[in-house]
């Protein structure tokens, strides 16, 4: 829509053997396939909470610094409401793990 909707910048200054927290946690996440068919919109065929099964995680070099964050209003978008309180320290770091199983939480249909 040629408008600017982020703004951020990191600025490194040193490798740490500290990263960002947000990859530990298991990560709850929505699947959800709705149908298509006329009629049949408000019952999808899944929709369920479910939990990834990881293995094989790998963290590359990390570095730290200082960071920004600024979101821009759009009058197509809604993110900037969810826009920071304070930014802390910004990371550079190569992150890769494998999922091959989900548990299903809870199916929410």
């Amino acid at each position: 829509y040629g408008r600017l909707l982020a703004h951020a910048t990191i600025i490194l200054r040193e490798p740490t053997n500290e990263g960002p927290t947000h990859n530990a946690p298991p990560l709850v996440n929505v699947r959800h396939f709705p149908r298509l068919a006329q009629g049949f919109h408000d019952r999808p065929a899944v929709h369920e909470l479910v939990r990834a099964r990881s293995r094989d995680r790998f963290i590359g070099d990390i570095w730290i610094g200082q960071a920004t964050l600024q979101l821009f209003p759009s009058p197509f978008e809604e993110h900037d409401k969810l826009a920071p309180v304070r930014v802390g320290k910004g990371y550079r770091l190569t992150f890769a793990y494998t999922v091959d199983d989900l548990e299903t939480l809870e199916d929410i249909r």
